[in-house]
């Protein structure tokens, strides 16, 4: 069980990392998996410190990222 959980966080952190090496604009439309223009609680789950954070960011309260929203995100990162 434990050898799993290992896997599990080294795989999100691993992860994670690959989206740091992105600039802005390129992770944004990576994390918005159905391209609508906004990153939810949902797709936010692939950038581990967004998703812990992700009510920090959401300034508007609608459940959702704008790319306005994501910039501040990113750039205090």
């Amino acid at each position: 069980m434990k050898t799993n959980q290992s896997f599990f966080l080294l795989t999100a952190l691993l992860l994670s990392a690959g989206v740091y090496a992105m600039d802005s604009n390129e992770k944004f439309t990576t994390l918005d998996h159905d391209n609508n223009g906004f990153i939810t609680q949902d797709e936010a789950g692939a950038d581990s410190v967004l998703a812990v954070t992700f009510k920090k960011w959401d300034k508007d309260k609608n459940g959702r990222l704008s790319k306005e929203e994501y910039n501040e995100y990113h750039n205090e990162i």
